[in-house]
């Protein structure tokens, strides 16, 4: 295992240690459950220009 992170996996209702399933680490998958899992990151820069409605 190279990469991996710890993030919620909605199948087990927790975090888990997902690990990536391909080279560009945008889909993950349980090491529980084996579900799969997309991650999206965003950064404060590219929130930076959205307007919240209300």
């Amino acid at each position: 295992m190279l990469k991996g992170t710890v993030a919620l996996c909605h199948a087990c209702g927790d975090d888990r240690i997902l690990l990536p399933v391909d080279d560009d680490c945008f889909e993950f998958c349980c090491t529980d459950c084996d579900t799969a899992v997309v991650l999206v990151q965003l950064s404060s820069e590219e929130l930076s220009g959205l307007r919240l409605a209300g």
